[in-house]
């Protein structure tokens, strides 16, 4: 990979012109953005639970965190295309250093569980600016590799070791108090727009994307005029639906139904992200060897079976095993993901149906903290076992759908672009 060229074009959000981004940049400008969304994501139920001692105030702010993410990745597309995503990118970092460092004073000034939820909305906001552009990024680079799937690979590990030290840190330093993952957070991102900031401007930004409205419905167009894509986005939205399930229940069955700290929960996560990341270098490489077919539709029913396991687990040892499963199988599948869309999309029309892709890969995650709000603390398990049953059919459906497919055969732009 060291002979990649990421000097992005414009259209595409990223920096144009002579000068070059070195992916080593890009991917530590990733690994910060990446590390500092998944502590808070983690670390604020978890402020929530501990401040309020109440499940449905968990999933309170579970929703809170992820409704404004949801519904900015609308316009952040756009905005990408029209200044670039190393703009949006060093906005993002330094609206979250200052939100964060707000948020901290409000805590210090008697500040409760609202200020906290308050905190994930922003935060989800931030989040959604930060992981458009770091994938529009992203894309550029796989889509100028001689091997897209290995660039997808290293970009998914990445995340993979966010979700592998954010819990951890974040169940760890909330055993000392609020205020070290607030102030973890803070640096992190400082340092990622110290990165950022190193990276060329563009050339020229664009002054003429369109509006968020048309710049979602240009990218439900394209989509729906590339088959594969339809079904890929159906596939992954119930996979998501069940991570999302999960992860908005884990901090509950950890705490109260296994009895367990927060530093259990985190670690757990942290555990599940270590596994991920060896299945994902194997994903990786094994795209090349066996086809992406095979490779995206044995991950996701391995994680249906694993969802199913955590239902049924007697024991937080065997939950933590069910939970690791999934989040492997889970990277495998994003590896499949990230391939198909990086060869399925055109460059020219990536930014709009990126932000649509996103807007539907994420709806399960609000819905997530809305069930747990409504389900009863001692049906937990069975919202797990249920959701996981229904994402299982969904997932066969769509991956026979996919059979015969050419997953990695490039769409011209002509064919995607609705004019």
């Amino acid at each position: 990979m060291t002979g990649l060229v990421a000097s992005l074009p414009q259209h595409s959000g990223g920096v144009a012109g002579q000068k070059r981004l070195t992916p080593a940049r890009a991917y530590v400008v990733r690994s910060a953005d990446s590390l500092a969304t998944a502590l808070l994501q983690a670390a604020v139920p978890l402020m929530v639970l501990q401040v309020t001692g109440s499940v449905a105030w968990s999933g309170v702010a579970f929703v809170l965190e992820w409704i404004p993410r949801v519904v900015s990745l609308g316009s952040v597309g756009p905005l990408i295309d029209r200044v670039g995503a190393r703009a949006v990118m060093v906005w993002a970092g330094a609206g979250r250093v200052v939100m964060v460092a707000l948020v901290l004073l409000a805590l210090l000034a008697g500040g409760g569980g609202l200020v906290l939820a308050l905190l994930g909305a922003v935060a989800g906001v931030v989040a959604a600016m930060g992981f458009v552009s770091a994938e529009t990024i992203g894309a550029e680079v796989a889509r100028r590799s001689d091997a897209p799937h290995r660039v997808q690979a290293v970009l998914t590990n990445i995340d993979q070791a966010a979700l592998l030290l954010g819990p951890l840190l974040a169940g760890l330093l909330l055993l000392v108090g609020h205020t070290p993952p607030l102030v973890t957070v803070c640096a992190i991102s400082a340092a990622g727009v110290a990165v950022t900031l190193r990276i060329p401007r563009p050339a020229k930004a664009r002054g003429d994307s369109p509006s968020p409205v048309a710049a979602m419905g240009l990218g439900a167009r394209v989509m729906w005029r590339i088959p594969p894509l339809r079904w890929v986005i159906l596939a992954v939205a119930a996979l998501n639906a069940l991570m999302a399930v999960v992860q908005a229940v884990t901090p509950a069955l950890v705490t109260r139904g296994f009895d367990e700290s927060t530093a259990a929960a985190g670690i757990l996560w942290s555990v599940s992200a270590a596994v991920a990341m060896p299945a994902v270098a194997f994903a990786g490489r094994a795209v090349g060897r066996i086809g992406l077919w095979v490779v995206g539709a044995t991950a996701a029913g391995i994680a249906c079976l694993a969802g199913l396991a955590a239902a049924v687990a007697s024991s937080f040892a065997l939950y933590a095993i069910a939970i690791a499963v999934l989040a492997a199988a889970e990277g495998g599948a994003i590896v499949f993901l990230r391939t198909v869309r990086t060869a399925l999309i055109p460059a020219e029309v990536f930014g709009a149906a990126m932000s649509v892709m996103a807007l539907v890969a994420l709806l399960p995650y609000p819905v997530a903290g809305a069930l747990l709000v409504l389900v009863p603390e001692t049906q937990l398990f069975a919202l797990v076992g249920i959701v996981s049953a229904v994402c299982g059919v969904l997932v066969a459906l769509c991956f026979a759908a996919l059979r015969g497919h050419h997953l990695d055969a490039p769409v011209a732009p002509a064919q995607a672009d609705p004019a």
